[in-house]
């Protein structure tokens, strides 16, 4: 008896809550019939899913791949941007072992990547022109961090330098570099 009283409230509620959305207008608040973002493009190179991504300061696009099925990928693809408001490849990063699971741009313009396979690494730039003599940002690693005991995930760069990753065992892992903190 209990039971059906409190079902018969939960859908008083229900059908008070109802009649409160049947009052407003959501249809007025569009400004046209037509879907507010339509597909412009595909960018299709990864072998397997994308599973991080970011964008740099200067526009330029930057994905990592992870395993899907049988198809491998632990490579990061580089993409820049065209006058045309898209993105055209540029370069495949390679080194990581398993799933690219971070992608940040660090303080100082380099590119910080966690992988499961237990490490971060460090990519920086330089510029390069290609066969039409324009200037590319080309990458190249830099720095390979320790190998951690766990997988690597998240990763996020704070104010002062440190960078913090989460890890496979539940853990947050914080890291320092020697050359411009003294501190942990």
């Amino acid at each position: 008896m209990i039971q059906k009283q409190k079902i018969k409230e939960s859908n008083k509620d229900t059908k008070e809550l109802n009649d409160v959305f049947d009052d407003l207008d959501f249809d007025n608040n569009i400004e046209s019939e037509e879907d507010p973002y339509i597909v412009c493009y595909k960018l299709s190179k990864h072998a397997g899913r994308v599973k991080s991504m970011m964008q740099m300061k200067n526009g330029y696009l930057i994905t990592g791949g992870s395993d899907m099925g049988n198809k491998k990928d632990s490579s990061i693809m580089i993409w820049k941007p065209n006058e045309l408001d898209g993105f055209f490849y540029v370069q495949t990063l390679t080194g990581h072992k398993s799933d690219i699971n971070g992608l940040i741009e660090l303080k100082d313009g380099r590119i910080l990547s966690s992988s499961k396979d237990r490490t971060l690494r460090i990519w920086k730039s330089f510029v390069k022109q290609d066969k039409d003599k324009e200037n590319v940002i080309q990458f190249q690693v830099d720095e390979i961090l320790n190998e951690y005991k766990h997988g690597i995930y998240l990763i996020l760069q704070i104010k002062d330098g440190r960078i913090f990753s989460s890890t496979s065992e539940g853990a947050l892992v914080v890291w320092k570099d020697n050359k411009y903190l003294t501190f942990c």
